[in-house]
């Protein structure tokens, strides 16, 4: 086995599971590696790769940055054991526009190359990315068992409803809420849940939680969660499709959020939430922490 890059192989592919799930919590990536791992591969089988940070980073457990890589980001690096290829370090990412996979199969196309086709790959900058440019739709029993899923749970659908409203009342509005957003505010809930040995309805009552359940003064946020996005149809069926699409990638880790102007104009004063790392989605900015009090 060789580190000392007479052998070195590179390798393109994509992220199946994200950083935040890397069970041994060293920011990995699972990457399905194009020309080598089919589609139909079991994901538990391909290859966890570690990740190339900056300098400014630690580098050691629990100090500097954890990577921030999406569900399906096209990433390129180099085999760290040469010929071997079982040891696959990821060294930068490669934008693409999401819905237009292209080619992502396994053999070598007609022109030779392997992987993805040039089509998958912007020719201006003009592109909207996945995180706010993709609309899912679905129904309401494909949401449920999208919910059920990740919590590991059966849910009632009066629990369902209480979820759905509580999203609806803390996410941005339009019928075109932020896919991402809409999803990570669920796992919000579920990851609460998960800690404490919760329901979803207790978590989402439990005082102090959650403003428009909890705090008598906004009215306007008791009043969307009371109605829910019922009666809002292309709303309503929005957010079924992001918990469907996107819930299964959303942090482990994730337990608070803030709206991002109230986080951005008061960070200064909210000294527990600083060090977490901060993702903005939508409106929304949202904090991972390897502790949940």
């Amino acid at each position: 086995m060789s580190f000392y890059g007479d052998n070195t192989r590179w390798w393109f592919g994509r992220i199946v599971t994200l950083p935040a799930n890397d069970p041994l919590k060293l920011g990995r990536a699972q990457v399905q590696i194009f020309g080598i791992h089919s589609e139909e591969l079991d994901p538990k089988l391909l290859p966890w790769a570690s990740i190339v940070l900056p300098t400014t980073s630690g580098g050691i457990d629990g100090i500097g940055m954890s990577p921030w890589l999406q569900a399906n980001a096209r990433v390129f690096g180099i085999f760290l054991d040469g010929e071997m290829s079982q040891i696959p370090l990821i060294i930068g990412t490669v934008p693409f526009k999401s819905g237009n996979m292209g080619n992502t199969g396994t053999g070598s196309s007609s022109s030779g190359s392997t992987g993805g086709t040039q089509s998958e790959y912007p020719t201006s900058n003009n592109y909207v990315n996945n995180t706010s440019g993709t609309r899912f739709v679905a129904s309401s029993p494909e949401a449920k068992e999208a919910v059920e899923d990740r919590y590991g749970k059966t849910i009632s659908n009066n629990e369902f409803d209480n979820f759905i409203s509580l999203i609806h009342a803390e996410c941005s509005a339009g019928n075109n809420p932020n896919s991402k957003e809409v999803a990570w505010i669920g796992q919000v809930v579920i990851n609460r849940s998960l800690h404490d040995n919760y329901t979803l309805t207790q978590t989402i009552y439990k005082p102090g939680q959650f403003q428009p359940v909890t705090d008598p003064s906004d009215t306007a946020g008791r009043a969307r969660f009371a109605a829910g996005p019922y009666g809002q149809s292309e709303r309503e069926k929005a957010i079924y499709g992001a918990l469907v699409n996107e819930l299964q990638n959303a942090p482990t880790n994730m337990y608070f959020f803030l709206g991002t102007s109230y986080w951005n104009a008061n960070r200064g004063n909210i000294s527990w939430l600083r060090g977490q790392q901060a993702i903005q989605q939508g409106g929304t900015t949202f904090f991972c922490c390897n502790n949940y009090p």
